[in-house]
């Protein structure tokens, strides 16, 4: 598995963790959890959309390589990644560990958007031109 889903455990928050991005994510949806698991929802989503669409991808090559959805199986068995053979498994395994990358990244992006909506019990939206930076753009600050 992805790194970051072998990593963090209770007691110290580790964000490098998926374990962690996500426990943190669901013990701040508890102080306005009605409000909040609207975003949270919307953020599930659309990654477990994504993560679907590339199991499917290992699912097709692990059943002879057609395309999804014309006679393969739905969801690729539990040990499809080690069976692979030949170019493909490589390029699996980094599509798997970018998704897995992204999750966490953009799990721990929205943390930080559900402090800045919901902060002091409002609801505010993102002012115009206070666009989020990139995960790791440095500060102006100096």
């Amino acid at each position: 598995p992805p790194e970051q889903y072998t990593r963090g455990g209770p007691g110290k928050v580790d964000r490098e963790s998926a374990y962690w991005a996500h426990r943190y994510t669901q013990n701040l949806a508890q102080v306005r959890y009605s409000a909040m698991i609207v975003d949270i929802r919307a953020h599930s989503l659309e990654w477990e959309e994504q993560g679907a669409a590339l199991a499917l991808q290992i699912g097709a090559l692990q059943c002879g390589g057609g395309a999804p959805g014309q006679g393969q199986a739905a969801s690729p068995p539990p040990d499809a990644l080690q069976r692979l053979r030949g170019d493909s498994a490589p390029s699996l395994r980094r599509q798997i560990e970018r998704h897995a990358a992204a999750v966490l990244a953009s799990t721990w992006a929205l943390t930080d958007d559900l402090v800045g909506k919901y902060a002091d019990g409002g609801e505010a939206a993102p002012r115009a031109g206070l666009e989020r930076r990139p995960a790791g753009a440095g500060s102006n600050l100096g």
